[in-house]
């Protein structure tokens, strides 16, 4: 159990202000209070329950000021008590805040006051991330759903549109909308509207994304830096930089729908599909088929293309690996071998249940759904999950006998890379050598232990 983590903190009788916020604004979180750390150790810290009555009450009473936070997400459900032996603890579950609530902020400000959960820590929200909330809180007036100003079909790639249409009629063929021309399925798609109250019409910023020409997606009034870029990157960026990538070249037109169209069979590739009959035809699409591919929809869809205008997906082998391993964990997939070898296959029969506590539903925040010590991710490797952070840097350091990327040594050690380069590199700094040691943040940067540096063959593309 780790002290902070992206849905914990730890402390002893304080609530930040910044925590309250950064949890509402990304995927909430628990406070415990009455609980001191040292030396990866937790004891209680002595909190009477005269205390924990006056820690209730401030806080009540600060959550409901607006000189402290613009909003209570808490009810008294989210606030829970434990006594254990004659010492109390007390436990804030903090829910993540509705699209419409955000931003939450810890001040009048909302551009100095906002903050975000990034791994253990609370990072202020720059006014751009502020700004876009605001836009997202407006679910009235969504940001897709902006009309375009001298827009026409001559914007429109229409192959894409009828490549939409055969779809749509192989997946519904008895569906009423495929008998609309193109005007009226647009219109019942989103990609084109009528604004009732301006009388102002024609298509809007999802209908050129999913279905317009390259260039006019690029252009000004539209979204000029949007470039939906996917590249298979190899674990050993030294020597090639991706295996395949998917971008626009000018072979093809660079919309949504055609990006995801050439994109979701190469993500699907390494998925095995068995041998399957329903009736009398062949079933290529798994479970774990649809979990990808609904996932990948998501990307394109939740992606802002106003904003991070470069659409990238890394495909990286440990991510395979983790997606792999979080399907195994939800009873689609079985594995026999270990490291490189390991093979997955479809479970037999039916899936089994992600949940396997009966009492998981509940919104108590010490139950396993709320919980965010099982929230985090399961190890890729067979290392135990609560290791001390000296057993762990042995193991690192014996694994550094050679090159080694920061997402190798996090598979190795059965941990995130996040953590791996935040936690456990920064820490090794004596006794590890850095391929890059004027550019720690180079995609190409790897390790190896200082004893051996002189006698391993240094990565070619420092000679």
């Amino acid at each position: 159990m780790k002290s902070n983590s992206s849905r914990l903190r730890v402390d002893s009788q304080v609530i930040s202000g910044p925590t309250y916020s950064a949890f509402a604004n990304t995927h909430g979180g628990t406070i415990i209070l009455g609980v001191k750390e040292h030396d990866d150790l937790f004891t209680l810290n002595g909190l009477t329950e005269q205390e924990v009555d006056k820690l209730q009450k401030d806080f009540w009473s600060g959550v409901h000021n607006k000189n402290t936070v613009n909003t209570c997400l808490l009810n008294n459900n989210d606030v829970q008590v434990a006594k254990i032996e004659e010492q109390y603890v007390l436990l804030f579950y903090v829910p993540q805040a509705a699209r419409e609530q955000r931003p939450v902020h810890c001040t009048r400000d909302a551009f100095g006051g906002t903050y975000r959960r990034n791994h253990e820590g609370d990072y202020q929200c720059s006014q751009n991330e502020v700004r876009r909330m605001f836009a997202d809180a407006d679910i009235s007036q969504p940001a897709d759903s902006r009309i375009l100003k001298n827009y026409s079909w001559d914007d429109i790639d229409i192959p894409s549109l009828e490549q939409y249409r055969r779809l749509f009629a192989i997946a519904k063929p008895n569906h009423p909308w495929l008998a609309l021309d193109n005007l009226e399925l647009m219109k019942k798609l989103g990609g084109y509207r009528k604004n009732r109250e301006t009388a102002e019409e024609g298509f809007t910023l999802a209908g050129l994304l999913m279905f317009g020409k390259y260039d006019s997606i690029r252009d000004v009034s539209c979204v000029p830096k949007f470039f939906p870029d996917f590249r298979n990157i190899p674990m050993d960026t030294i020597q090639t930089r991706w295996l395949d990538r998917v971008c626009p070249d000018g072979m093809w037109e660079a919309n949504l729908f055609q990006f995801y169209r050439r994109v979701l069979p190469k993500l699907q590739e390494v998925i095995p599909v068995p041998f399957k009959l329903e009736g009398n035809q062949r079933r290529d699409d798994t479970p774990a088929h649809e979990a990808l591919r609904e996932a990948f929809a998501n990307l394109c869809v939740q992606m802002v293309y106003n904003e991070r205008l470069q659409s990238s997906l890394n495909m990286h082998p440990a991510d395979i690996t983790r997606l792999l391993q979080k399907l195994c964990r939800q009873g689609f997939l079985t594995t026999t071998g270990h490291g490189r070898g390991t093979q997955y296959r479809l479970t037999a029969g039916n899936p089994t249940s992600t949940s396997r506590n009966p009492i998981s539903s509940e919104k108590n925040p010490i139950s396993t759904s709320r919980n965010p010590i099982s929230l985090e991710e399961n190890p890729i490797s067979e290392v135990p999950k609560y290791v001390k952070r000296d057993e762990l840097k042995k193991m690192v350091l014996d694994f550094c006998s050679e090159w080694r990327t920061a997402a190798e040594i996090a598979q190795h050690v059965g941990r995130t890379r996040n953590y791996i380069t935040a936690d456990i590199l920064p820490k090794m700094a004596d006794v590890l050598t850095m391929a890059y040691p004027q550019s720690k943040r180079n995609p190409n940067q790897k390790y190896i232990r200082k004893e051996t540096e002189e006698t391993d063959d240094v990565p070619e593309s420092l000679d």
